[in-house]
């Protein structure tokens, strides 16, 4: 409960006190905004979360009784954390170093290609690594829901992320790494529309991806 209830109220309390400190040094307009948005934002907590806190704390009380059963779920977050950076440190190096090597030879539109591509193979296992763990979270909580398997459920659930499920999940990360691919490339050319005063295709390249985040 003080976890959930700290949660809540800590953000609006923040911004009235950085209200006040405001109008303490001086900065009254701003001082005062920001400590009535402070304000509205508790009100809105009072008002309109209220009802549901009891079952936010359901919620944080089951995930904190998982936790304690499989502490070393954090250390899956952590390992797939580090793995992640890891691979955006190798594709980083790799894009810069293949940009260089043919920034003289590649053509516009290969340029462009490779821009895509590069853009598409980074957050494909970005989003690999990410839903490895989520899927193994999963896992953890399903097995501790139906009560089966909880003295193995983190090594379960992890053993079949990484191999019976992989490859829906490289299947599932490409679906989501294509979208924001296409979403990368509509707010490129839209930019580049911008830049150059075509508000036709600015408008154009708004609504397709608008239509692409949904």
């Amino acid at each position: 409960a003080c976890v959930v209830w700290t949660s809540l109220i800590f953000g609006p309390a923040l911004w009235m006190a950085g209200g006040l400190a405001m109008v303490v040094a001086g900065v009254v307009g701003f001082g005062v905004l920001f400590f009535i948005i402070g304000a509205m934002q508790l009100c809105c907590v009072f008002a309109c979360f209220r009802t549901f806190i009891p079952f936010m704390i359901k919620v944080v009380e089951a995930v904190s009784s998982v936790l304690r059963e499989n502490p070393m779920m954090i250390v899956v977050s952590a390992l797939g954390s580090v793995v992640a950076i890891a691979w955006a440190l190798v594709c980083g190096l790799a894009i810069v170093g293949t940009s260089l090597a043919y920034r003289n030879e590649a053509s516009e539109h290969e340029a462009y290609a490779f821009f895509v591509v590069s853009i598409l193979i980074t957050l494909w296992g970005l989003q690999v690594f990410y839903n490895v763990c989520h899927v193994t979270y999963c896992g953890v909580f399903g097995r501790w829901y139906f009560g089966v398997e909880r003295g193995v459920a983190l090594r379960k659930s992890f053993w079949a992320a990484a191999t019976t499920s992989f490859g829906s999940i490289c299947f599932g990360s490409f679906l989501v790494a294509a979208i924001r691919t296409i979403e990368a490339v509509v707010r490129n050319a839209r930019a580049n529309a911008a830049q150059d005063g075509n508000m036709a295709f600015c408008v154009i390249f708004f609504v397709v991806g608008c239509i692409v985040s949904c």
